[in-house]
Parts: structure tokens; sequence; C-alpha cells
């Protein structure tokens, strides 16, 4: 009963201090909700907008919602390190999702104990297997010794952003129940790339990036 009680408290904490309930717009999408959730300040300004903005344009491209989440040491001890347990009071609480079943993905991480967490939830948790889950949650915490807390967080939205391209390459092979989900929660107007191949930066791109994207390599 404490450990729930703690799990609350402490996700309540990231709830009411970093941003107000969202309440999808026209059954879609809040775009006034942060997609980041920083308490402690690991990001600086630059790299919390560039995440927001990704965050942006994955959900209209994709029909997916997608949240980041720093945790804190305090929020990490005080929920037992239970960040599973943590993205569903986030997404429950937060209101995200994008349509009627609330398509979204949480990449949670604590940069002070080194842990991270990926949940899938709505038409996303059917078409993003296990196996994809644990190659992500395995391989996005490996970019935070060049890439810092930034770099562990995009990398989990471009490894998913790289899983859907892919699945919707092979489309024709797939079961028709998870067909049906990618061509339901994918715009028809997509910029298909080449599977393991990371996307292209695309906008104005701040000092930190790197020079050649080749760079920030994904497989």
């Amino acid at each position: 009963m404490k450990r729930k009680a703690a799990l609350l408290i402490a996700a309540f904490m990231i709830i009411s201090l970093a941003l107000p309930l969202a309440v999808l717009a026209e059954g879609l999408y809040d775009e006034a909700s942060p997609r980041v959730i920083d308490n402690g300040g690991a990001l600086d300004a630059a790299h919390a907008q560039d995440l927001m903005d990704e965050s942006l344009s994955f959900s209209e491209e994709y029909e997916m919602d997608f949240v980041f989440v720093v945790v804190t040491a305090d929020e990490y001890q005080s929920c037992g390190g239970r960040l599973g347990s943590l993205a569903d009071y986030i997404y429950d609480e937060g209101g995200y999702g994008w349509g009627e079943d609330r398509s979204a993905a949480i990449a949670l991480w604590c940069p002070e104990y080194e842990e991270y967490h990926y949940q899938a939830y709505g038409w996303a948790s059917e078409v993003i297997d296990e196996d994809e889950i644990d190659f992500i949650s395995e391989r996005s915490p490996g970019y935070e010794e060049e890439y810092g807390d930034w770099g562990v967080l995009y990398a989990s939205l471009r490894f998913t952003s790289n899983y859907l391209d892919d699945q919707l390459q092979d489309i024709d092979t797939l079961p028709p129940e998870i067909a049906s989900l990618l061509q339901g929660g994918q715009s028809s107007e997509q910029n298909p790339v080449v599977p393991g191949d990371p996307q292209p930066l695309t906008g104005s791109k701040p000092d930190w990036y790197p020079e050649d994207p080749q760079n920030f390599t994904f497989f």
C-alpha cells in the first residue's frame, strides 16, 4: 500500500508540475499539451523544444502520440523504479493519445539510474511487437554517451518511425488485422526511408545537431 501511494505521489508530481491535463482536440490530438516532461531540467531549452517539434511531426505523420519523460532520481525512488506503472499513470491521467483508441508511445529515461522504459498504447501496442520494444529499450540508452539525455529520447522516436516505415513497406505480408491498423494509423502522405537508415533532420538545425546525420546512426 505504501509503495502504491508513493507511486501515485510521484506520478502526480510529474503531471501537476509539468502540464495541464490534456483534452483531445476534435477527438484526435491536443497540440497544446507538452510532449516533454522534465521536472529536473536535464534538457536545455533547445533540446526540449526539438523533442516537442519532433513529437508533433511524428504524430501528424503516423497519427500516434509520442511523449518523452525524463525521470528524476527522487521520482524514480518514489515509484520504486516501476517506470511502466508511471507510464500508465501519465498516459491515463494526462489524457495522451491520438484518435478514439488514444494511440501513443511513451519513452521514460532516468539519467541518474540509467533506467529506460518504452511503452505503446492503442493501435501502436498492436503493431509494435515485443521484439521491437525490447530492441528499442536496449539500443536507445546507448546514445546517451555521445548525445546526452536528448539522444536517448530522440533515438526512441527514430527507432519507432523506422520500424513503422519498415512495416508499411512489407504491409502485403502482414496479418490482415495488423495491416489494417497500420493503414488506419498512418497518414497517406509519408516519406518512406530505407529501413535502418536514419531519417533526415528537418528544419533549422541547432548547433548541437551532428553536422553529418550519418554520425547519428541507428542500426
